[in-house]
């Protein structure tokens, strides 16, 4: 909406999305995964470290283990089960792209509109077998879309596009975020949260930022992303050395402590770099 260029919003999206994804790609292979193997007593090869980066370069997470690893976890042959969803908000910013170009940003009701296909399709999937139904990605079967997953971000996505069109008119008080975080937390009671939830959490999230206006809490390093990417491949490490068997606490200290530390290197060497050469 400020700058309406399509070759620009797709070019920013991808310098905050895929440079990043590629390194933890290969930090991911080719340190994380031989070490944990090391310690497991196992070996992985050069070959499946790199068939875990080639298969999964097009944001489609695709395989998750290298080599079997890591095994003997709560959670096994998985090294990054987070990244799934990147693919899913790509393709979220390819629908606001679209938006764009076929001139709906535009018009005041495409948004809402656009909310409430997504909202309907959530409520569709919960009483109805459609979630059950998967979307063909590929003639060669590179992958394929769950209604499902289809509904739960397009629900949650669209939510935090309907409140920032609405911004100029919802109130914005820590009263009514606060009310809106219980409203969170009741809707947890329900089959599907994201019905109640998803619009009352995208109001929490952007009025909380909106309010928070004091210098001590504006930081200069992002290392949202970074936490995100690599938490879930420190939290695999440490369980393969046994972190987890002390408890959920130190296993939850452990974890944040050496994620945001990758993190911050994420984004002073990779992210930051990235986005100076974005679209201004």
């Amino acid at each position: 909406m400020r700058r309406p260029r399509a070759t620009d919003f797709l070019r920013n999206r991808l310098l905050r999305l895929y440079p990043a994804f590629f390194v933890c790609l290969l930090v991911t292979a080719f340190v994380f995964a031989p070490l944990g193997a090391a310690l497991s007593g196992i070996e992985v090869g050069l070959g499946q470290q790199a068939r875990y980066v080639l298969v999964n370069l097009g944001l489609y997470m695709r395989e998750y283990d290298i080599g079997g690893t890591p095994s003997g976890v709560p959670w096994p042959e998985a090294w990054n089960g987070s990244l799934w969803t990147l693919f899913w908000e790509f393709l979220c910013y390819l629908g606001v792209l679209t938006l764009g170009v076929v001139g709906l940003l535009r018009r005041r009701w495409a948004i809402p509109l656009v909310f409430l296909g997504a909202w309907s399709l959530q409520l569709l999937v919960e009483v109805t077998p459609i979630g059950d139904a998967r979307v063909p990605l590929g003639l060669y079967r590179i992958g394929s879309l769950g209604i499902d997953d289809m509904a739960r971000f397009a629900v949650t996505f669209s939510a935090g596009a309907l409140v920032y069109h609405g911004r100029n008119h919802l109130p914005c008080a820590w009263r009514w975020v606060v009310a809106a975080a219980v409203g969170v937390l009741l809707s947890l009671w329900l089959p599907e949260y994201r019905l109640v939830g998803a619009l009352l959490l995208a109001y929490a999230l952007i009025a909380a930022g909106a309010l928070m206006r004091r210098p001590w809490m504006t930081l200069r390093t992002d290392v949202s992303y970074g936490v995100y990417i690599y938490a879930f491949p420190v939290q695999q490490l440490l369980a393969i050395v046994g972190v987890h068997g002390f408890g959920v606490p130190a296993y939850a200290v452990a974890s944040l402590m050496l994620t945001v530390v990758l993190a911050y290197v994420s984004w002073r060497l990779v992210e930051r770099p990235a986005l100076g050469y974005k679209a201004r």
